[in-house]
């Protein structure tokens, strides 16, 4: 049995996956030459899918380049902040240190007492401090006075006769030592002044009163003054028995003790800002 040989055809390619000419294909021998078209469509997905890539890599770039200048823009913010209250403390400090909210000063001998030669040893301790709305507090502490005997305080313009405008305060007793202390709550600083904006009618309560106010422009009273608030216990004292109107009553006598140790412009109330 004879085994039948197809003749072999001229101008047929052999038996193969079949292939797909792009571009301008050359046939060589039943053959063809070029891309075939999987290569090309893997090839644009490999470019498709790297220039996704680059663009996640670039939108992760500019945003860690945002992140970065938001973090330096927030640490800027916290540095001005905490220079600018580091300034503020220290224009607070520096205003707190040239402010004075307390005193203590001494009250001596007045005048009139140095001229009869009486109270000798006699002073008073004056302390005062500030509280947080802006009054103050003044302590008065009498010592080596006349014994058994009341005095009237005044805040006055100046510390010697004559002593200007003057303000009734109040009263200290002493005991039979000498000594007495009280507590008197007002204003006892620099801003302390008296006023009469109008010359109007006055209170009639004693012979001595004016029937009218005088008027004058704002005068500060930095002193302070002490007086007998009896002429008779200033001159049992060995002071003068002269007559003054430094009591509720107006008949007060002499100055016992006053801030005369210090300047007449420059009285210790003053001294608190």
């Amino acid at each position: 049995m004879h085994t039948m040989k197809h003749p072999k055809q001229e101008g047929r390619c052999e038996q193969r996956t079949p292939a797909v000419c792009v571009g301008n294909p050359k046939a060589e021998e039943g053959g063809c030459i070029g891309r075939d078209i999987q290569s090309a469509s893997s090839n644009a997905l490999s470019a498709e899918r790297a220039d996704r890539r680059m663009k996640r890599r670039d939108q992760e770039t500019a945003s860690q380049e945002r992140t970065k200048k938001v973090s330096r823009n927030t640490t800027t913010k916290r540095v001005v902040l905490a220079v600018g209250g580091a300034l503020l403390m220290a224009a607070v400090f520096a205003v707190a240190a040239f402010a004075v909210d307390s005193t203590s000063f001494k009250m001596v001998r007045s005048q009139a007492a140095r001229d009869k030669d009486c109270l000798q040893g006699a002073s008073a301790n004056v302390d005062i401090h500030s509280t947080p709305v802006g009054n103050q507090i003044m302590d008065v502490e009498l010592k080596h006075a006349a014994k058994n005997t009341e005095y009237t305080l005044f805040v006055i313009q100046r510390p010697n006769d004559p002593f200007g405008v003057s303000w009734y305060q109040g009263d200290i007793a002493t005991d039979n030592q000498g000594n007495g202390s009280e507590r008197f709550i007002g204003i006892f600083c620099e801003e302390v002044f008296a006023f009469s904006p109008a010359s109007v009618k006055a209170p009639q309560v004693d012979e001595q009163d004016a029937k009218k106010g005088p008027k004058f422009k704002p005068v500060h009273t930095f002193h302070l003054g002490l007086w007998f608030a009896d002429p008779k216990e200033a001159k049992d004292a060995g002071c003068s028995g002269k007559v003054t109107p430094f009591d509720g009553d107006h008949k007060a006598g002499i100055q016992a003790l006053s801030t005369r140790n210090f300047p007449n412009q420059k009285g210790p109330l003053g001294e608190i800002q």
